[in-house]
């Protein structure tokens, strides 16, 4: 997964917890386990999409208890949500 770790790459942390996960969608754009399985099997990772969606851990704060009443993660003043579709 090159790409994806390229883009994981070019978010510049020094440190931190990265939760998400890598799925392949169908063409209604439902993730499908066969076709990530498939990717795999096949080392074609070209439909492969890495969905972070928590922070819990970022340049040396434990940001786990710090939820929003929205369950963004607070830090420096921002909001750490969701980084959709690092491809």
């Amino acid at each position: 997964m090159p790409r994806q770790a390229k883009a994981v790459a070019a978010l510049a942390l020094e440190s931190g917890w990265l939760d998400g996960e890598v799925v392949v969608a169908d063409d209604n754009g439902i993730p499908n386990f066969q076709l990530i399985q498939n990717a795999f099997q096949n080392g074609d990772g070209s439909n492969i999409i890495y969905y972070l969606f928590d922070l819990p851990y970022l340049n040396g704060m434990d940001l786990r208890e710090t939820q929003s009443s929205s369950g963004a993660r607070k830090t420096n003043g921002g909001d750490v949500t969701v980084f959709r579709g690092l491809r």
